[in-house]
């Protein structure tokens, strides 16, 4: 599968995670988490400066789960991820 058919299907359903063959990693893989809100209270970060009827609002952004358990926040697509025809859906 394609990178941009990956992105039609998160549009959709954005919690569905997905790996490349050719990475060659264990257990490792993407999934979109859509913009979203969190309550001013729960918020952990540099209070912004402008809070929007006290909630810290989210931009959308990819998270990549490593094998070893990394959490990554802010995993962007090299430019062989975004060409590359070996995406796979993760299916748990």
């Amino acid at each position: 599968m394609r990178f941009g058919e990956v992105i039609e299907i998160w549009k959709k359903e954005p919690d569905r995670k997905f790996t490349r063959t050719g990475w060659g990693f264990k257990n490792t893989y993407v999934y979109f988490q859509a913009e979203h809100r969190i309550k001013e209270e729960d918020w952990r970060g540099p209070k912004p400066s402008y809070l929007k009827d006290g909630y810290v609002r989210v931009a959308s952004h990819f998270i990549a789960i490593m094998e070893d358990g990394l959490l990554v926040t802010d995993w962007c697509p090299w430019t062989d991820d975004m060409f590359a025809e070996d995406w796979i859906e993760v299916i748990e």
